[in-house]
């Protein structure tokens, strides 16, 4: 490289010098067990690749590297905002800047200190989390229901995939991918109300085939989700109509026996609103479901002390510390989602109180401290439900 590259052939070899983590992925679209490499993950690495093709080198790429300065990579990073849009790209572009200089700093290709981090703070105004009003919840099960139904349609036959991913991302308040990533293994009927164990998702990386990752985005998302009456019936009729084609054991299986895969679902979405005609369906989207199931558990808030009650019963089966959460997220992610390190049968937990708690042995007539957690959040998404 010569002494003062242009900033593409920098970011080519920054890019190079990460080691890519090997996925090696079955016939049923599984990702096998292999030996970490200790690096970034395949979905990180792919980020990266495309911020660098798509907005830092055609910007800054022709300039020599010791052209590249603080104004230079401000005014960058603040044009990618406009009208409001594009905080999100400006700090992963500014953290993928970031190293970049570090690596033309330590091959002795800039001198001086690295410009990106005396970049002022991208303040981004707080905006309220938009979701759906149960009209629109009503109206968009049933533009999915009716999708490619009607006489005349050409394409393969219509199948009800889509209305019960749909019915699935309400019930639950899960990330698309790890809806999809649901195996009929990871269902539990056994008991009073229906669960999930969520303990995968799905990846689509930019090169290669795409798979299920058998872990989430971090320990605390694995967790096992009390689900209400009308999921229940999904989770039914979907695990008796699995064909033996199904050999990856997916809750919601392709035609050629593998998951479907997130892009497919939100391209089918897409198709299904502008068919029914709805307005203002850009903000429709598989993870607005989550946004409104976040909403809903937060604006039927109960009473603080409902709150610690409940908080109690979830941490003493989960291990979840409610005082590392704001109410909302740990409604979404405590109350409507029982840590699956519960069934390692954790025998302490920490109170709200901070005192040490033990879980009682349940006894013929004493509910789980499960219960009442389970109950009252599968009975806040089943009366939503019934609303629309």
């Amino acid at each position: 490289m010569t002494a003062n590259p242009p900033l593409n052939d920098v970011a080519e070899k920054w890019l190079a010098s990460i080691e890519v983590p090997k996925v090696v992925v079955d016939g049923n679209g599984n990702m096998v067990a292999a030996a970490s490499t200790g690096g970034i993950r395949r979905q990180t690495w792919d980020q990266y690749e495309g911020l660098i093709y798509r907005l830092i080198e055609p910007a800054l790429g022709a300039l020599k590297i010791n052209e590249i300065n603080t104004s230079t990579c401000d005014s960058f990073l603040r044009s990618l905002v406009v009208d409001g849009k594009g905080h999100t790209n400006a700090r992963l572009a500014k953290t993928v800047l970031t190293q970049i200089m570090s690596y033309a700093i330590r091959h002795d290709l800039y001198v001086g200190g690295n410009p990106v981090r005396e970049v002022d703070r991208l303040n981004r105004l707080r905006k309220k989390p938009v979701s759906l009003s149960a009209a629109t919840l009503h109206d968009v099960r049933e533009a999915v229901r009716i999708w490619r139904t009607e006489p005349g349609q050409f394409g393969p036959r219509p199948s009800n995939v889509l209305a019960d991913v749909v019915d699935v991302l309400i019930g639950t308040g899960a990330r698309i991918g790890e809806v999809l990533a649901i195996r009929l293994e990871d269902i539990d009927l056994s008991g009073d109300v229906g669960k999930i164990a969520l303990t995968g998702t799905l990846v689509e990386p930019r090169h290669g085939p795409k798979y299920r990752q058998s872990f989430l985005k971090s320990r605390s998302s694995e967790r096992v989700i009390p689900v209400p009456r009308f999921v229940v019936d999904v989770l039914i009729r979907r695990s008796l109509e699995s064909p033996e084609i199904n050999k990856a054991g997916a809750l919601f299986w392709s035609r050629t026996g593998t998951y479907v895969q997130a892009s497919s679902v939100r391209r089918q979405l897409r198709s299904a609103l502008t068919a029914s005609k709805m307005d203002n369906t850009a903000v429709i989207t598989p993870h607005a479901f989550r946004r409104t199931v976040a909403s809903l558990l937060a604006r039927e808030e109960p009473s603080r002390a409902t709150i610690f009650r409940v908080w109690r019963c979830v941490s003493k089966l989960s291990g979840i510390d409610p005082r590392k959460k704001s109410s909302a997220t740990f409604l979404l992610n405590g109350t409507l989602a029982i840590s699956a390190r519960s069934r390692a049968n954790s025998p302490k937990s920490g109170s709200p109180d901070g005192s040490s708690t033990e879980a009682p042995a349940p006894t013929k007539n004493t509910k789980r401290p499960s219960d009442c957690a389970s109950r009252m959040a599968c009975g806040k998404l089943t009366s939503l439900v019934i609303h629309i």
